[in-house]
């Protein structure tokens, strides 16, 4: 499969390649595996959104820059036990849970998937 460019940071585009593809691009080519940051910086601690936001704002920023980010996203939201914990594209466990909602309930209704508003979200959080 040959992968477009702009492919990989496009929930949309993300949403239609299947699990390897997009955990091999992720492992591969994602800003945060150099290991530079302290593994703690990826799992806040608060509750609140915007809490978690604040005490993970150096991760965050990682992802803003990162070519994978929608595809490390898209893993997190199919694969929610590992999905729930930690920033994953960009966002934290309280944005990822109701954007996951948005979704389950979208594939309930046959409406389409919520990811103009995902794709906002992570565009206004950079």
């Amino acid at each position: 499969m040959r992968l477009g460019a702009g492919t990989l940071d496009d929930p949309e585009s993300c949403a239609q390649l299947p699990d390897q593809v997009l955990a091999t691009e992720v492992v591969s080519k994602a800003r945060c595996a150099d290991g530079t940051l302290d593994p703690d910086a990826w799992f806040p601690t608060s509750i609140a959104a915007e809490a978690n936001r604040r005490e993970a704002a150096e991760a965050i920023a990682i992802c803003s820059a990162c070519p994978v980010r929608g595809a490390c996203l898209e893993l997190a939201l199919r694969h929610w036990a590992m999905g729930q914990h930690g920033i994953w594209g960009g966002l934290v466990p309280a944005e990822r849970g109701a954007l996951r909602r948005q979704r389950l309930a979208s594939a309930r209704t046959g409406a389409q998937p919520a990811f103009a508003a995902a794709g906002a979200r992570i565009t206004l959080a950079s």
